[in-house]
């Protein structure tokens, strides 16, 4: 099957014809998906829970990268950073490489250090660089062409089913647009607020 185009550049993976009288917005349609697959609406199968499995995911796949090029095992994420699906929050890291997320947190130098101090695996060295100067973004879209991506779909439909399982690749595959596009409707919606003079500057 090839990806739909769900107006807003909203991708899925399954032939699913999208009303055309929908309103061209992330929840609308996750809704709509959700009674179309006859979904129960349960905390798992929410917008949040099925953005935090899928953050979650793309950086237990980043944490294995990082301590198979070095030569030290570095700490994991804290798990408040993970379950963080504020929009104001994540788009602040969309644009900072791997390295300077960990280096946020105090879990790791920078790369001339780390290359500095001999913590880079020899044979990883290319790889690890060209690595560390990606962002987040570039990162995750690189997951989502990847086969541990293929593999975490796998093991969301063990888990949840076929169903579920088209649910979390519609939240995953739009992950970085829901977080971009709501992002800047949200700043719109502030600013047009601030213009209108409705909040109290003192607030804000």
């Amino acid at each position: 099957m090839t990806n739909l185009e769900l107006r807003k550049n909203f991708f899925l993976e399954i032939e699913l014809t999208i009303p055309s009288e929908l309103p061209n917005n992330f929840y609308e349609i996750f809704s709509y998906l959700r009674k179309k697959l006859q979904i129960a609406k349960t905390k798992k199968s929410t917008i949040h829970s099925l953005l935090k499995k899928g953050k979650a995911k793309f950086f237990k796949m980043i944490h294995k990268i990082i301590n198979f090029c070095l030569t030290v095992k570095i700490k994991k994420l804290p798990q408040s950073f993970i379950t963080n699906i504020n929009i104001s929050n994540n788009l602040k890291y969309m644009n900072k490489t791997i390295i300077e997320i960990y280096q946020s947190y105090h879990l790791l130098p920078d790369f001339q250090t780390l290359m500095k101090n001999n913590k880079i695996k020899k044979e990883m060295q290319n790889i690890f660089k060209r690595f560390c100067s990606l962002n987040f973004k570039t990162l995750y879209q690189e997951y989502l062409e990847s086969k541990r991506y293929i593999y975490d779909l796998n093991e969301a439909q063990i888990l949840g089913g076929k169903k579920m399982e088209v649910l979390y690749e519609f939240v995953s595959k739009n992950y970085i647009l829901y977080f971009m596009y709501y992002g800047k409707q949200s700043n719109k919606r502030n600013d047009d607020i601030k213009k209108d003079g409705n909040i109290d500057n003192n607030i804000i």
